[in-house]
């Protein structure tokens, strides 16, 4: 079960700004880089479906469980590891556990064009 949604500034791989739609409580988890948008962020585009954002995958200390976390640039504290733990809401009880990060997925192309 996932938290409620909310729209936050991503940037690419190349820097460009970008509006995205992700889960608001795992977005504001500090580390993430996310902050709340701005009149000025309205204007902006959201990501383009084919492009799928940079993400983390924390695992849960005491259960199977792994959540993939979006950092919001390469500069977000989980993404570049000065920040190895994320303090995340259980689902399950809803308290708050403290996630281990662990691998890390670059930001790619879904699909890309191709001639037929």
């Amino acid at each position: 079960m996932a938290g409620s949604l909310a729209d936050f500034k991503y940037f690419d791989d190349n820097g460009n700004p970008w509006l995205i739609r992700i889960d608001k409580s795992n977005a504001l988890t500090t580390g993430t880089g996310f902050v709340a948008l701005t009149q000025a962020d309205l204007t902006l585009k959201y990501l383009p479906r084919n492009l799928e954002p940079r993400f983390v995958t924390c695992q849960h200390p005491t259960r199977p469980i792994k959540r993939d976390i979006y950092c919001a640039s390469k500069e977000a504290a989980i993404w570049i590891g000065t920040q190895s733990t994320l303090t995340l809401t259980d689902f399950q009880d809803r308290s708050q556990q403290s996630f281990t990060v662990g691998k890390r997925t670059q930001e790619k192309e879904k699909y890309s064009a191709k001639l037929i």
